[in-house]
């Protein structure tokens, strides 16, 4: 993403991108230098509040994996950048 992001009509063709949306290019720029949380902290929902990340043991932690769509499976306290579309956190 961050090649891509580079060459904006590269990027733009690869991603299937208008000129309009040129702004992602920056955005996914962007997504490496953004700060990180773990990845069980970065993410929200009604199961991420039921399983009360707060209460698990480190054991239990290091079990656990969380599904990402842009990062795919992610270890509980993998670092993770915050996509553009996601809120902040």
């Amino acid at each position: 993403m961050v090649t891509l992001a580079g060459d904006a009509p590269a990027g733009l063709a690869a991603l299937g991108l208008s000129e309009r949306q040129s702004g992602e290019l920056e955005r996914n720029a962007a997504l490496w230098a953004a700060p990180t949380l773990p990845a069980l902290l970065r993410y929200t929902g009604v199961l991420y509040a039921a399983l009360d990340a707060g209460s698990l043991r480190p054991a239990q932690r290091a079990r656990l994996v969380v599904a990402s769509a842009l990062f795919g499976l992610l270890a509980a306290d993998d670092p993770t950048r915050r996509a553009a579309s996601e809120p902040h956190r």
